[in-house]
């Protein structure tokens, strides 16, 4: 369900706003005094990207005092107007009941551009096992565990990007696994 609501968001405007962030972002990080702007830019439309299956939460390894002046920055240099434009769509998008979901996801987006320094978003990782068969698609994070050995055809996968701000759900940062029995 969350892969068909991203790709409804992406059809319907998510694909345009994460866009225009990467341009945003691209654009600030040309100054070097923007780089950290641009990383919380890059964020955002990592998470225009993919909203449905994602969530936004405190970052354990903030930068201290660092993030309060950031924040202040970004917030009187367009974090206030992202975060109006973000609420404006989610208020348009709940009045229809269809709406509700895509509009819950501009209200979180507005709390994520209001203060975007000290806040990380988390993303579910997820296995495509068998590229033919759409209900192959299973979530790490949901393995059943088997009492019996039994013989399994077994996807690999190492994450290949770690960015700051940016976390999977997995908390190791060993292999994760994906694995179906035969």
């Amino acid at each position: 369900m969350k892969i068909l609501g991203n790709i409804i968001w992406w059809i319907f405007g998510g694909l345009e706003s994460a866009i225009g962030y990467f341009t945003g972002s691209l654009a600030v990080a040309v100054t070097i005094i923007g780089i950290p702007f641009a990383l919380q830019t890059f964020k955002i439309g990592l998470y225009c990207l993919w909203p449905f299956g994602s969530t936004i939460r405190q970052s354990e390894d903030s930068n201290g005092c660092i993030t309060v002046p950031l924040n202040i920055l970004w917030f009187i240099f367009g974090g206030l107007w992202s975060c109006l434009m973000h609420l404006f769509f989610g208020i348009l998008l709940c009045i229809t009941i269809i709406g509700i979901p895509f509009g819950t996801r501009h209200f979180k987006m507005a709390g994520l551009a209001l203060f975007p320094f000290g806040k990380e978003v988390v993303f579910d990782v997820y296995v495509i096992v068998s590229p033919v068969h759409l209900a192959d698609i299973v979530p790490l994070r949901v393995q059943p565990q088997t009492a019996a050995p039994t013989p399994r055809i077994c996807t690999w996968i190492r994450p290949v990007a770690w960015l700051p701000g940016f976390r999977l759900r997995n908390p190791s940062r060993r292999r994760l696994s994906a694995c179906t029995p035969r």
